[in-house]
């Protein structure tokens, strides 16, 4: 059987392989280009752009699945979830994939300490006097 996937984030760019594998689990439509049948879609893969609240959701008959890139379901009405039958696939509770990516909190400390102790002027001076 082949879904019909709507995706709802357009400002992200998905890899070429995450778009490989939902075009070979069925057609994939973007929210923003408003070019599908709300009744015939299958799986709504969704971010924090949209409030999947009752009013969107009971627009979408067929729906079967809510794919979450998030930690939080907030912006997803759970309950209706449940009396509908949707399921909701997302990364809340999943802590042993989520302790193997590197927090964006990380990188911008070390961005803050470079800039605060200016290490990039400081290894620039460093190679420049190397060479000489």
């Amino acid at each position: 059987m082949k879904y019909k996937i709507l995706i709802t984030e357009f400002n992200i760019n998905f890899s070429s392989d995450a778009l490989n594998i939902y075009n070979d689990i069925g057609e994939v439509y973007y929210y923003d280009r408003n070019d599908f049948d709300k009744q015939e879609i299958d799986i709504i893969v969704t971010g924090l752009s949209i409030s999947l609240n009752n009013s969107f959701l009971s627009s979408f008959n067929n729906l079967k699945f809510i794919v979450s890139n998030t930690t939080g379901l907030n912006h997803i009405n759970i309950d209706y979830c449940r009396k509908n039958g949707i399921n909701i696939i997302s990364l809340k509770n999943e802590f042993k994939f989520l302790e193997s990516i590197n927090a964006t909190p990380d990188f911008t400390v070390s961005l803050v300490l470079s800039l605060t102790r200016k290490l990039t002027l400081s290894f620039r001076d460093f190679i420049s006097k190397e060479k000489c």
